[in-house]
């Protein structure tokens, strides 16, 4: 079986990253627009590109818990 190699540089991490700050935006719009559901698939997009990224390594971050957030 063949396995091809991928390399994410820097620029490629970036592009991802505003690939998911669109899906951010996209979910805000839709939030506004009261479409919910449209909002809750764009904004569940971001956060699978962005759990991608940590659990690859690509990025460090932590989501804040509900605590930290009071």
């Amino acid at each position: 079986m063949k396995q091809d190699v991928i390399v994410l540089d820097e620029d490629k991490i970036r592009e991802i990253i505003e690939h998911a700050k669109r899906y951010l935006k996209d979910a805000k719009y839709y939030g506004e627009k009261k479409q919910y559901e449209t909002a809750l698939a764009a904004v569940a997009y971001c956060e699978g590109i962005l759990d991608g990224l940590r659990l690859l390594g690509m990025v460090e971050f932590k989501w804040p818990s509900a605590k930290e957030n009071q």
